[in-house]
């Protein structure tokens, strides 16, 4: 590409040419070498330009590329720190011999662990979505329904007791206390604690039928008690009243 500086070059060397040869310049040259070299000075100053406007757009996209990689680079470490810290929870929750719940927002299940399973007696896709409600005990069901709804609703933790109803027709306790998980002061979801209280709930009952048993007793032994006591006072108003007797009839006769 012909500079302006090159031009000018050639075009003095052509006039001075032209003038040698001719001793003048014509007279209608000289407006067109104007307007020439005007074009040129503009193409100069426009290409300048383009340059500058070219160099400051690289300089912006080589800035906005260089935020996207460490964009890109931030957003990978966190997503591996996650998967890290997901499959540290799995460890743990299936290790756990308490039932592990994970749910979304709306409290759909997203995860349960082998523990809530042998529980439930339900499978892990069974237990997806709102499936987990399927195995609770039908007079309990609706109950917990309820309460479950109104702590999602509110992003509130809840707790109750309620029983599950194997397809085996085995009755198991179990106490469920969920917690909201937020991020940033965002809902994210709950997680929910199962813990199979059976064996406490049969010794409750058990102790609960022992006390009435012993409420049973004590009643029947206060009844003695107050029998016996009723009767001492028969037996002390009897001996009261025997010297009265004895007196009015007179001595006792011998006889041999």
């Amino acid at each position: 590409m012909v500079t302006r500086e090159q031009w000018h070059s050639l075009l003095a060397r052509q006039l001075k040419r032209h003038g040698e040869a001719h001793d003048s310049i014509p007279p209608g040259l000289m407006p067109l070498l104007r307007a020439v070299d005007e074009a040129y000075r503009q193409a100069d100053d426009d290409r300048l330009l383009l340059e500058r406007s070219l160099e400051l757009t690289s300089q912006e996209l080589g800035q906005r590329n260089q935020q996207l990689k460490t964009d890109l680079a931030r957003r990978k470490l966190a997503e591996e720190n996650l998967r890290k810290s997901e499959a540290q929870f799995r460890t743990i929750a299936e290790a756990s011999p308490m039932g592990v719940v994970m749910t979304g927002m709306a409290g759909e299940c997203l995860y349960s662990n082998r523990a809530y399973h042998h529980m439930s007696g339900l499978g892990f896709d069974e237990v997806l979505g709102l499936g987990w409600l399927t195995t609770i005990h039908p007079e309990d069901r609706k109950r917990v329904a309820t309460i479950w709804q109104e702590a999602v609703a509110q992003g509130q933790p809840c707790q109750h007791t309620y029983r599950f109803l194997r397809r085996d027709h085995t009755v198991v306790w179990v106490t469920m206390k969920a917690a909201a998980v937020k991020t940033e002061g965002t809902l994210t979801g709950f997680v929910a604690i199962v813990d199979d209280i059976t064996d406490k709930k049969r010794l409750q009952e058990e102790l609960a039928a022992k006390l009435k048993d012993l409420q049973v007793l004590n009643n029947v032994m206060m009844g003695r008690e107050e029998r016996i006591l009723e009767l001492k006072t028969q037996v002390k108003m009897l001996e009261e009243r025997a010297p009265h007797h004895t007196q009015e009839n007179g001595p006792a006769v011998r006889q041999d």
